[in-house]
């Protein structure tokens, strides 16, 4: 268990510092999808670590949750360049609050 620990802690160590000095130019346009996909990949490792800390081995159920998440969340923002609305606030928030619900239920509860 700390061996895991401390092996997610350096790894993310090095991605900030990867991402500190390396200069990545990332489009304007693709904000909006790295924002529900980073969102997606939160909800869904708060949520795995609440199912792994009830002892509930169900690694499907985490993959569908992600799979969804990113479907949906793609296809509002996709819906939205195409009609110029700003959708991708209707992806986000609802994903946003599911993170930190599970946050919520996996240190607090």
């Amino acid at each position: 268990m700390f061996l895991f620990w401390t092996l997610v802690s350096v790894l993310l160590m090095l991605g900030f510092l990867g991402g500190y000095i390396l200069p990545v130019k990332i489009p304007v346009a693709s904000f909006s999808y790295l924002t529900i996909i980073f969102l997606a990949f939160l909800d869904c490792f708060f949520f795995s670590m609440y199912l792994w800390l009830e002892e509930i081995h169900s690694s499907w159920r985490i993959f569908i949750r992600l799979m969804l998440e990113l479907i949906f969340g793609c296809f509002l923002i996709y819906f939205g360049d195409r009609s110029a609305l700003d959708l991708y606030l209707v992806a986000a928030i609802p994903l946003g609050a599911s993170a930190f619900f599970n946050f919520q239920r996996l240190f607090f509860a």
